[in-house]
This record gives structure tokens, sequence and C-alpha cells, in this order.
């Protein structure tokens, strides 16, 4: 028969066991979970942040039965004058992405915040700005090492941008006059989702544009697009001409979903055809034509 302290000695003994596998199990729960989350998302709306690629390959089929591989937020860049004033285009073109998508957030990416605050603040009703969130983000002066030139500067680098967000956060990344007719959901489906648009009579057929990009983060297409930067010409007024538009789209059109745009860019929002469009149902946005170049 065990004496009393005997006893009292093998009980610590046992609990002590106990405890130290209770450590590990707790331990190894915390490590797994940490393991997956992303410390650089965004700090709110973290069940929006991009699903990570592993495991995942079902959701970039575009099978609206998955959860969406995109996040459900929008960005925008401002830079030079646009962070210093909105045009109507510009504020319609905001508040149909607020109507018409509902995202769960609208990041406004610029270099200079309290201008852009003061006009939000200024210009939209309270529903609207609580879904925006000004953020600074510093107008870069080169690519991969080259300078801008000064006479294309501002749209080299809002186009540079517009990709370095994409990787870093995923999203959907607009252009500040597009116009959202519909929401976009059925795109965060997809890995990514570029838009072109027909050139007839051109050796390339189509044109891809960057009006509106939505995007994964890992997406491999966007990769390719930012690597594409390497051979950047500073002199011309666009980066995606010719053979390096080519190039992209021939190594990355599987890694892409392609929605054609059969509309004009820069359509006169006063027309009759933009309200034939707009009345429609059958697009989802188009680039509007900024007539007023005042500010608000």
């Amino acid at each position: 028969m065990r004496s009393f302290w005997e006893s009292i000695r093998v009980f610590w003994l046992r609990n002590d066991v106990l405890v130290v596998c209770s450590f590990l199990v707790v331990s190894l729960t915390v490590y797994h979970r940490l393991d997956n989350v992303n410390f650089f998302a965004l700090p709110k709306f973290i069940s929006c942040d991009s699903i990570p690629f592993k495991n995942n390959i079902k959701y970039f089929s575009g099978n609206v039965n998955y959860e969406a591989a995109v996040p459900n937020i929008v960005h925008y860049i401002r830079f030079g004058r646009d962070a210093k004033c909105f045009t109507s285009q510009q504020a319609n073109g905001l508040l149909s992405v607020a109507d018409n998508h509902a995202p769960f957030r609208v990041y406004i990416h610029t270099d200079n915040v309290a201008s852009v605050q003061y006009n939000v603040d200024r210009l939209f009703a309270k529903r609207v700005q609580d879904l925006i969130e000004v953020r600074h983000y510093p107008q870069p002066n080169h690519i991969f090492g080259l300078n801008f030139s000064e006479v294309y500067r501002i749209r080299h680098a809002v186009d540079f941008t517009k990709l370095k967000l994409l990787r870093r956060y995923g999203g959907i990344c607009l252009e500040n006059n597009v116009r959202v007719f519909r929401n976009l959901r059925k795109f965060l489906n997809f890995e990514m989702t570029i838009v072109v648009r027909p050139r007839p009579n051109h050796e390339i057929p189509v044109e891809l544009t960057d009006d509106v990009i939505i995007a994964h983060k890992d997406a491999r297409f966007l990769n390719l697009w930012l690597k594409s930067y390497h051979e950047y010409n500073r002199d011309d007024a666009k980066h995606l001409n010719g053979d390096v538009m080519e190039t992209v789209l021939k190594q990355g059109r599987h890694y892409v979903h392609i929605y054609q745009q059969d509309l004009p860019a820069n359509m006169d929002a006063d027309g009759d055809e933009f309200k034939n469009v707009s009345n429609s149902k059958k697009y989802f946005f188009v680039t509007t034509k900024d007539n007023t170049a005042q500010c608000l």
C-alpha cells in the first residue's frame, strides 16, 4: 500500500504530464491557424482577403458555387491633379460602384491624403463615406530602376501602381472615370479577369486595357504583366502596345478570364449611346469621357 507522500508524488507526476500534453495540443493548434494567416492583408474585412492558391484550385474555375477567390474590395488611385479634385464623371463613377456593385470597402490610394479626404467628406453622403478609406501611397518615380518620362509620368505611375496594389491585396482596380452598371461579383470567381477591346484592321485584333482589372493577389497573369515592365519604354504613351501586349497575352492566355468589351473607350456620358447602354442591363461597365475638366 502506497504511503501518503508517495500518492501525492504520483498525483503531481500524472498532472504534470497532462499539463504538458495540453500545452502541446494548444500550441500546435495555434501554430496551424497562424500559419495560414496573411499578416500583410488589409487590416479590415479580413474575411474578404484573397484565398490562398494552395489546395484551392477549384476556386479559379469561375464556378459561382464556390466562395469567391478575389476579395470584394475596390481600389482607386489618385495622383497629381486627381488627388486635388473630383470631376463630375469621377464622382458619378464612385457612386455607381457603391450603388451597383456594393463592395466591402473602397480604398483610394493617393500621395495627397488631406485633399482627397476633404473632397470625399464634401461630395459624398455618409453611406458612401463609410465605404471609403483614403490611404497614403507615395507616387513612384521609376519602374525597375527606369525613370518615368516627364510627359507620361502620372499615367505610367498610375498604371504600374495598379498592378503593385493588386499584387499586394488583390481586388478590383478601376480607373476613376469608369461607370459600373451591374454587380461585378461573377468576376470575383476567376483567378484574374482582364478587359480587351476589339481592334479591327489591326495585326493584333484586340487591345488589352487597364481601365478594369480584377485579380487575386497571386494571379499568374498578374505576375506576367508586372514582369513585362522590364521592357518598359518611357517614350510610349501606353506600355501594353504591340509586341509587349502580344507576348503577355500569348504567355498568359490560359491563366486569365478575358472579358471583351464591345463599347468604345471614353464614351460621352451626356450622349444618347451612353443612355442606351446604361438602360440595357447588358453591360457591366463603361469608361466615360470627362467632358468638364473643372473640379466639383
